[in-house]
């Protein structure tokens, strides 16, 4: 792939991985932000850390902080060329994208691999779009791209494997 031409807004914030290997724990997103992977960019999602607070789920499960968790923010984009990997987790650890009551949303070109809950859930958004995502997940419930209660959502060019729904 070629590099991803990146498009900056006067006032925003951009949280760049550059080329190379980064573990990281959960990413604080907010109003007016730019993430961006550049090519070769390997994001490693860690495991929770000791003490860190959980819920338990209807299945028993142990639930931590997403990767990417957004509520009520406006302005958000997640691109580039880079990968997320959640090798690392166990089934429902971490959830990758959680984004919720958020507008003009924006995910393009990032690769999501092996994603231990739905890979991207966007619930009660407006103005989201999702392009050339590749998702490739083989856990139970790595779901691929959810739009729970959003509206004008387009969703294209992707390409998703997964253990569990699709779209």
């Amino acid at each position: 792939r070629e590099n991803y031409n990146l498009h900056v807004p006067n006032g925003y914030k951009v949280l760049e991985f550059e080329k190379g290997v980064h573990f990281v724990s959960p990413l604080t997103i907010t109003n007016n932000t730019v993430l961006y992977l550049h090519t070769g960019a390997y994001v490693v999602c860690l495991p929770h850390l000791d003490g860190e607070r959980a819920y338990q789920n209807s299945h028993g499960n142990y639930v931590y902080t997403g990767l990417i968790v957004v509520s009520g923010m406006k302005n958000i984009s997640v691109v580039g060329h880079g990968v997320f990997d959640f090798s690392l987790l166990y089934r429902h650890e971490r959830s990758p994208f959680s984004i919720t009551l958020s507008e003009n949303v924006n995910v393009d070109g990032v690769t999501m691999i092996n994603a231990t809950g739905w890979t991207m859930v966007f619930s009660f958004c407006n103005n989201v779009h999702v392009k050339n995502v590749i998702g490739f997940g083989v856990k139970t419930n790595s779901d691929g791209i959810a739009t729970c209660n959003s509206k004008n959502v387009l969703v294209e060019k992707c390409f998703l494997r997964s253990g569990d729904d699709l779209f």
